[in-house]
Formats: C-alpha cells, sequence, structure tokens
C-alpha cells in the first residue's frame, strides 16, 4: 500500500541538538576511517555505534508522544553521548586518535551535549 502525497508524515524539525548530533556522528566516522583495520571493526565500530546512536535518539524522543517515552529517549542519547566520550578518551591514550582530533571530537561532544542538557530540561511541546 502507498502513502499519498496528503497522508505521507511530514519530516519532523531539525533540532539544534539533533544537526550537532549528526555533525558529530558525521565527523567520528570521518576519524574512525583512519583507524587500522582492526580497530576500525572493534574500537571504530563502537564509537560509530554510539555516536550514530544520539541523533537517532533525539529525534525518537522528540516525536514521541509522552513525557515519560520522551524523557527514557532522551536519556538514552545522554547515555550513548557519555559513551562516545569515552572511547574517544581511550582511543587518544592508545594512540589512535591525534590529540587534535580527540580534543576536536570532546569539545563538539561537550557542545552537543549542552543542547541535549537543554533540550531535556525544555517543556515537551
Amino acid at each position: 500500500m502507498s502513502l499519498s502525497a496528503t497522508t505521507r508524515p511530514t519530516r519532523l524539525p531539525r533540532l539544534r541538538a539533533q544537526v550537532e548530533a549528526t555533525t558529530l556522528a558525521r565527523r567520528v566516522y570521518d576519524v574512525t576511517a583512519q583507524f587500522p583495520a582492526t580497530e576500525r571493526v572493534t574500537l571504530g565500530d563502537q564509537m560509530r555505534r554510539a555516536a550514530v546512536s544520539v541523533p537517532a535518539n533525539i529525534a525518537e524522543g522528540c516525536a514521541r508522544a509522552t513525557r515519560a517515552d520522551r524523557a527514557r529517549l532522551l536519556a538514552v542519547a545522554w547515555g550513548s553521548l557519555r559513551e562516545l566520550e569515552a572511547h574517544i578518551d581511550l582511543a587518544s591514550a592508545v594512540d589512535l586518535l591525534p590529540p587534535a582530533s580527540a580534543e576536536e571530537l570532546s569539545r563538539h561532544c561537550r557542545w552537543t551535549g549542552r543542547l541535549l542538557h537543554a533540550l531535556i530540561h525544555s517543556p515537551m511541546r
């Protein structure tokens, strides 16, 4: 069954937190592509999964009808962002990430975290 143009769901408005989280995920993909092959499928994969989870859970949480569902999914996004920060720290500690890249990603995580924190504490629309 096909949806007509009038019944198709509209695209969710892009929230700043989601836009920044998507930009961060793209940067994580760029950086982890430079990892050695063995690390691309171990730590690199973990970093990409955590990074992708953040904008996906923001989008899903903001599309939910109840405060409880919204809060739960935004909390998952928050946890994934913290997980990504831990992976960045580890990748830096074992010399997979150059210091400049680690600092850039960490700074972007902090900024995304501030936006996500504001979204978590904002009234539901």
